[in-house]
C-alpha cells in the first residue's frame, strides 16, 4: 500500500472519528509485554531442526514475557523411608524445561514459573498439603541457585485453581489460600521472598478471585493475575476493557501497596468454537482468530494490564484430552504445530499481530490513552517507548472489526516536530511478508506531523500498528513537548458538593487521579473552572469519577456570564473525554451535567485543559 493510500496529513478532521494519544494519561507505568505459554512438551524432544524452527520464530517477536507451567512429579519421583522427597533433577520433563529457560536466560526473557496442579502420582493429593509447599522451595533453591536462573519473576501456585481440575471440592479459595500461606512460609524461611514474587489468584473466568487475594493475601503477593477465554462478543463489545479496568482499580484501592503491584492476563484465548472434549480451538488457523486476539490485548492494555500471555505458542507441548494414550492428538491452541505436517508446521495467521504487539510493545513501555475514536468496533493501545532526552518511540496499535473501511484521525498533541513511521496490516486479503516469511511493513510515513494530526484508513476488518521503532537511525524516534495543562490548580465553583473537606471542586484540577469533586446529587449540576486568564486553549481532557454523566455541555467564556457550547453529549457512558475543538481563547471552562449516567451523584476525576496563554498573558 501506497503512503498516499493509507492517510491525508493536515487540517482535514475525519467525519468518522478522532483517535487521540494523551501522553498525559498513563494507564500502565511500566508495560511487562505480550508474551505467550510456552511450556516443556507432554511428549516430544524437539530435534535440533526442531528447535532451530521454534527458537527463530520466537526471537522474531522478541517476547518480553514467557509463562512456564509443570508439575512436582517432572522432578520429585517419590520419598524414602524416612518420608524425604526423593528429587531427579533431570528427568525428560526437566531437561525440555532447561532447554526453554536456558533459552530465556541467554535472551533476557522474563518468566512466570509454577506448578499445574496436585501430584496424585506421588501422593501429592490436597492443594494445602505442607509437604507441596516444602518441593516446591526445594525446587526454587535448584532453579534460582544450582541453575543460576536471574529471570524467573514470579511464582504461579496451582494453575487456575477454582477449576475443578485443579482442586478438591469443597471451599476452593480457602484451599488453596491455605497451600499459599504454606508456600509463602516456605519461601521466607529459604531467603527467597525478595528473589522472586507470588502472583496470584490466576483464576480462570471467574474475577471476583482477585477481590478476595487483595483482602485474603495482598501482603503475601508481589503482582495479580487471572485467565480469560472470552466469547466473540466480549471482545467486539469491548466488554473485555471493561472487566480489566474494574478489578485493576480494585486492586489499587483496596491493597495499601496494590498501584506498584502489576495485574496481568497469564491465559489469554477465545472459547467460541472450542472443542471442549478435546480442548481444542481450531479457530487458530483461521484469520478471524487473529483479528480477535489483537483486539483482546488492546483493551488489555486500556483497561491498565501490565501484560497479556496468549495461551499458546506450540500445539506440540500438550496432548489433548479425550482420546486414547499414544493417538498423537493435540491440543489445537498454538501459533503452530512444531511436529505436524508442513501445513501444520507453518506459522498460523494470528502469529502476525501478536508478534507485532510482543515486538513493538517492549518491555518498560508507557500505555498511554489512546481516546475512544466514535466509531462501534475501532479501537486503539498506545504505547510509548521513553528515552532519556526527553524523546522516545511510539507504537499505536488499531483494530477495525467493521467490514467497511473506515477513516479515523490519528491525533498525538505532544508530539514534537515529524516523525518517520512504519506501518503494519493484519488484513485476510493482503499480507506482507520478509523473504523469511516474516511480517514486514506494508508502507513508510516519511514526515508525519502527529500533533496536527493526519487521517488514516483502516481496511475493513483489519489490524494497523504504526511505529517508529526501527525506521532508521536517521528518523530518531519522536520528541515529546508535553502541553501545559492550564487549569492544574486553578480556582473552582460547584453547583454542590457532597463533602466539601474531602471531595471538593479543587479536587477535579488537582492533577491526582485518586482524588474526585463528588456532587451532592443528581439532576442538573455543574463545575466550572477559572483559568486567571484568557488562554489559547488546543484541548480539554475530562475524567469522571464513579458517578458519570450521560448527558452533559463543556461550555467557555472570557467573561464568566456570556458562554459558548463547544461540545454536548448524550450518550456518556463514562469513558474519559478528549475534545479538540478548533483553537480557542477562553478564561472559564464549564461543564453542564443534566442527565446522570449512575444512581450516584455526579463525579469528576480531572478537568485538564492544554494550551498556551494569549501573547502577552502570563501562565
Amino acid at each position: 500500500m501506497r503512503e498516499e493510500e493509507w492517510r491525508h496529513e493536515g487540517s482535514i478532521r475525519s467525519d468518522e472519528g478522532t483517535i487521540i494519544v494523551d501522553m498525559d494519561h498513563v494507564l500502565v507505568e511500566s508495560y511487562m509485554g505480550v508474551g505467550f505459554e510456552w511450556d516443556p512438551s507432554d511428549d516430544y524432544d524437539y530435534t535440533d531442526e526442531q528447535w532451530a524452527m521454534i527458537v527463530e520464530r520466537v526471537a522474531f517477536t522478541r517476547a518480553p514475557l514467557i509463562r512456564l507451567m509443570l508439575r512436582a512429579n517432572a522432578y520429585t519421583t517419590g520419598w524414602d523411608a524416612d518420608g524425604r522427597p526423593i528429587y531427579d533433577w533431570n528427568t525428560p520433563m526437566m531437561l525440555r524445561a532447561y532447554r526453554i529457560l536456558d533459552y530465556c536466560e541467554r535472551h533476557d526473557i522474563k518468566v512466570i514459573i509454577g506448578e499445574w496442579s496436585r501430584s496424585p502420582e506421588i501422593g501429592l493429593t490436597a492443594t494445602d498439603d505442607a509437604a507441596w509447599a516444602e518441593l516446591i522451595g526445594d525446587f526454587l533453591v535448584h532453579m534460582l541457585d544450582v541453575k543460576g536462573y536471574s529471570v524467573l519473576l514470579y511464582y504461579n501456585f496451582i494453575n487456575e485453581p477454582n477449576g475443578s481440575w485443579a482442586t478438591e471440592d469443597g471451599n476452593r479459595f480457602a484451599l488453596w489460600r491455605r497451600g499459599m500461606l504454606h508456600v509463602r512460609r516456605m519461601m521466607e524461611e529459604r531467603g527467597l521472598t525478595e528473589r522472586i514474587g507470588l502472583i496470584g489468584p490466576d483464576s480462570s473466568n471467574e474475577d471476583d478471585w482477585v477481590d478476595l487475594t487483595v483482602y485474603a493475601l495482598g501482603d503475601i503477593v508481589a503482582a495479580y493475575d487471572v485467565h480469560r477465554y472470552v466469547n466473540d462478543h466480549d471482545i467486539v463489545s469491548g466488554d473485555m476493557e471493561r472487566m480489566v479496568r474494574e478489578k485493576r482499580d480494585f486492586v489499587d484501592r483496596y491493597d495499601s501497596e496494590g498501584a506498584a503491584k502489576p495485574y496481568l492476563m497469564t491465559e489469554a484465548g477465545i472459547v467460541e468454537g472450542k472443542d471442549e472434549a478435546h480442548d481444542q480451538q481450531s479457530r487458530v488457523k483461521t484469520f478471524e482468530y487473529g483479528l480477535l486476539m489483537a483486539d483482546f490485548a488492546i483493551q488489555t492494555m486500556r483497561g491498565g494490564q501490565a501484560g497479556v500471555i496468549s495461551w499458546m505458542l506450540d500445539d506440540s507441548m500438550h496432548r489433548a484430552p479425550g482420546y486414547p494414550a499414544g493417538s498423537g492428538q493435540l491440543k489445537t491452541w498454538g501459533f503452530w504445530n512444531t511436529v505436524g505436517d508442513e501445513a501444520d508446521r507453518a506459522l498460523r495467521p494470528w502469529y502476525d499481530p501478536m508478534a507485532m504487539l510482543s515486538r513493538y510493545c517492549p518491555r518498560g513501555s508507557r500505555i498511554v490513552y489512546a481516546s475512544d475514536s466514535g466509531v462501534p468496533g475501532v479501537r486503539a493501545a498506545a504505547a510509548v517507548i521513553p528515552a532519556t532526552d526527553g524523546g522516545g518511540h511510539l507504537t499505536l496499535v488499531v483494530v477495525n472489526h467493521r467490514e467497511e473501511e473506515q477513516r479515523i484521525r490519528l491525533v498525538v498533541p505532544d508530539a514534537a516536530g515529524r516523525a518517520v513511521l512504519r506501518g503494519y496490516q493484519y488484513r485476510e486479503d493482503e499480507r506482507t511478508a520478509d523473504a523469511a516469511g516474516y511480517p514486514a511493513p506494508a508502507f513508510r510515513i516519511e514526515d508525519a506531523d502527529l500533533a496536527e494530526g493526519m487521517e488514516m484508513r483502516l481496511p475493513g476488518r483489519s489490524v494497523l500498528l504504526l511505529t517508529t521503532l526501527e525506521a532508521g537511525a536517521e528518523a530518531g524516534g519522536v520528541r515529546f513537548a508535553s502541553s501545559r495543562n492550564v487549569a492544574r490548580h486553578r480556582p473552582v465553583a460547584v453547583s454542590s458538593c457532597q463533602y466539601s473537606n474531602e471531595q471538593g471542586g479543587e479536587c477535579a484540577v488537582d492533577g491526582r487521579r485518586e482524588t474526585a469533586w463528588v456532587s451532592k446529587r443528581r439532576g442538573d449540576q455543574w463545575l466550572a473552572v477559572d483559568l486567571e486568564a484568557e488562554r489559547r486553549i488546543k484541548r480539554i481532557k475530562l475524567l469522571w469519577g464513579e458517578g458519570h454523566a450521560r448527558a452533559f455541555e463543556l461550555a467557555v467564556s472570557t467573561d464568566g456570564e456570556r458562554w459558548t457550547k463547544i461540545f454536548e453529549r448524550t450518550d456518556g457512558a463514562g469513558e474519559p473525554e478528549q475534545i479538540c475543538p478548533e483553537p480557542l481563547t477562553a478564561r472559564y471552562i464549564r461543564v453542564n451535567m443534566t442527565e446522570a449516567g449512575t444512581t450516584l451523584g455526579y463525579s469528576i476525576r480531572e478537568l485538564a485543559a492544554y494550551g498556551e496563554p494569549r501573547e502577552g498573558v502570563s501562565p
